[in-house]
């Protein structure tokens, strides 16, 4: 498994994300969730995820801030 997937999955359990959702969101098989070689599809997701978080961590100072803002309510209609 790739240092980049094993952190994407690590940032979205952070993210409060249920495994079948990381799973989704990374386009992974659940009968194969950690394939030799991703596809296209699969490294461009993970690095949007990385990056989201990355992003994150530009906006926040603390890490629970970071890590709990994707699963905070908001009431920006955007």
């Amino acid at each position: 498994m790739s240092t980049g997937l094993s952190d994407a999955l690590r940032i979205l359990v952070q993210w409060q994300c249920t495994p079948n959702q990381a799973l989704a969101i990374l386009k992974l098989d659940p009968d194969q969730p950690f394939p030799e070689i991703l596809s296209e599809e699969q490294c461009e997701r993970m690095t949007f995820v990385l990056n989201i978080h990355s992003d994150l961590g530009t906006i926040f100072d603390a890490p629970e801030d970071r890590s709990g803002y994707m699963s905070s309510p908001h009431d920006d209609p955007y």
